[in-house]
């Protein structure tokens, strides 16, 4: 999930917010689109969520973020200068 989230959520048709977050329900649409992944369920995600991985995502409401990787959006640079930075 951190691959997913933090690092090239585009390569699986993930479209974060400015502040990094998709929704629970964009992230296992990607998992099922990938090979081997359509068993994947919320129950799945809540298990890493528990993990010692916890720490690596944040949740807020019914959406996701990943707390490492290249695509975590600097939340201290104003939202004009991110969009020229992320893309978003």
């Amino acid at each position: 999930m951190t691959y997913i989230l933090g690092h090239n959520p585009d390569e699986f048709g993930l479209v974060p917010g400015r502040d990094g977050f998709v929704t629970f329900k964009e992230l296992l649409w990607a998992l099922h689109e990938e090979p081997g992944w359509s068993n994947v369920r919320q129950s799945s995600i809540n298990e890493v969520l528990m993990s010692e991985d916890r720490t690596s995502f944040e949740v807020k409401d019914k959406s996701i973020r990943s707390l490492e990787g290249k695509r975590q959006p600097d939340l201290n640079i104003p939202v004009t200068s991110r969009l020229l930075l992320y893309g978003q």
